[in-house]
């Protein structure tokens, strides 16, 4: 089907490619080493602008690989706007559960093909020159998959996944003819937090959760500029 193969994801891809290539005088990547051609991958990005970020977030990921990004599962009710949407490269997130493998049903079978998922976890779009809250949504689908992955060996690929930083930097995201740079850093892995997701020890998913939370956090705010706000950002 055309929506496994995500044609109009590569169709708004080249597009946004030549869009944004008149734009920008420069786009920048840094890090592209960091991204592993294949296996399941979470990409958590810096969020400041919410029409650009995911056209450059896809155009400048490397090896070419298709980007999947959340979206309200309501959204996929009509079968014509599903079909837009998974082709695309969305992926529906079923908020109303409780249930965390239903809320991440979408996600878990994305990065059990072995491809790669893209979210934004400062949850919306921030003006300011800095890192805002990170939540902790991407943590818990990587823990979410790495358990579904133990108890269902024999559908899931060799690798687990990996979780890779996004820092992307405008030098003036509203100027035309400014420069963008997007940094992808060092690989998060899950090792030192799936066995206390796993162990069913009061709070300790949470706590497994929020420990690979700050490690997104903290790799995130390595990798940008970070000022309280714009005046200084200009003195730095």
């Amino acid at each position: 089907m055309a929506s496994e193969r995500k044609v109009l994801h590569r169709v708004l891809r080249q597009i946004s490619d030549w869009a944004l290539s008149s734009f920008f005088t420069e786009i920048r990547v840094i890090g592209g080493e960091n991204v592993p051609e294949d296996g399941p991958i979470i990409v958590t990005a810096t969020h400041h602008n919410m029409m650009l970020d995911p056209a450059v977030l896809s155009v400048t990921f490397p090896h070419h690989r298709i980007l999947n990004y959340w979206s309200k599962a309501s959204l996929f009710t009509n079968p014509i706007v599903r079909y837009i949407l998974l082709s695309s490269g969305n992926i529906p997130v079923e908020r109303r559960s409780k249930d965390r493998q239903v809320l991440f049903k979408g996600t878990l079978e994305e990065l059990s093909k072995g491809h790669a998922v893209a979210l934004f976890p400062e949850g919306t779009s921030y003006t300011e020159p800095r890192i805002m809250q990170v939540k902790d949504g991407a943590a818990w689908a990587a823990l979410e998959y790495s358990k579904w992955r133990q108890e269902h060996s024999e559908l899931a690929p060799l690798q687990d996944v990996i979780i890779v930083p996004a820092a992307i930097v405008y030098t003036n995201k509203s100027k035309y003819r400014s420069s963008v740079v997007v940094e992808y850093g060092q690989p998060i892995t899950l090792d030192a937090y799936k066995e206390q997701f796993i162990s069913g020890g009061e709070g300790a998913s949470r706590a497994a959760v929020k420990g690979l939370t700050r490690a997104i956090e903290s790799e995130l705010s390595e990798a940008t500029i970070n000022a309280p706000d714009w005046c200084k950002l200009n003195l730095l």
